[in-house]
């Protein structure tokens, strides 16, 4: 798992959000494998520029550690289960302020993975 342009924490928080919030279709290939979106992820955010690159890296460890500041949890977003991942970004969603952020980060992994679908990746 390396990442050009968000580095390796936040392209594991990624993986472990796509985990949590992609369908089962959206996550696996016609073959059955489990589709890597972050090429495709990265390459939208390299489109949209620096800015961009940037609150998303932010909103990415904001979601790390958000089980730890905003509930019972003691592990790291990329520690939890998939169930409690999907719950914890839930809570992110309807955080006053914060639900902006986390919804542009879920429009763009679908994003990401609808383009993963159409590459027939």
């Amino acid at each position: 798992m390396t990442s050009s342009i968000l580095g390796v924490r936040s392209a594991r928080t990624v993986y472990n959000l796509a985990d949590a919030i992609l369908a089962e279709p959206d996550r696996r290939g016609p073959d059955g494998a489990v589709r890597d979106v972050l090429p495709a992820f990265e390459r939208a955010l390299r489109h949209e520029g620096l800015g961009a690159i940037r609150r998303t890296w932010l909103c990415l460890l904001l979601l790390d550690y958000w089980p730890l500041l905003a509930g019972p949890a003691r592990r790291r977003f990329w520690r939890l289960e998939a169930a409690d991942r999907e719950r914890c970004f839930a809570k992110l969603e309807s955080a006053p302020g914060l639900g902006v952020l986390a919804r542009q980060l879920e429009r763009r992994l679908l994003d990401a993975a609808a383009d993963q679908s159409t590459d027939g990746a």
